[in-house]
């Protein structure tokens, strides 16, 4: 079963799109950016998210594979990114324009 099926049976079973292939990275990184800001979320919650998945994303982004967003929404410029880990729970917090 290729992947694109597998993707494809997933959200069938869910009843919805949980799950998305992309033909390139450039395009999944895309893709995450533009579901990120139709979320339009203050809170970015995940397991090791800063010392992990936050940094391969600014590291793809950095390597020129797309360019970094400037507004993660309408009220943030992303142009300073604080880390602060309490608890084994990562805070982002951007600076407000």
């Amino acid at each position: 079963m290729g992947f694109s099926k597998e993707v494809t049976d997933r959200n069938l079973q869910a009843g919805s799109n949980i799950l998305c292939a992309e033909s390139s990275e450039r395009a999944l990184l895309n893709r995450f950016m533009l579901e990120l800001h139709k979320l339009d979320s203050d809170v970015l919650v995940g397991h090791n998210i800063s010392g992990f998945d936050l940094d391969v994303l600014l590291h793809r982004f950095q390597v020129g594979i797309l360019a970094f967003p400037q507004t993660i929404s309408c009220q943030f410029l992303v142009n300073k990114l604080i880390f602060n880990n309490f608890k084994n729970i990562t805070y982002i917090i951007m600076q407000q324009f």
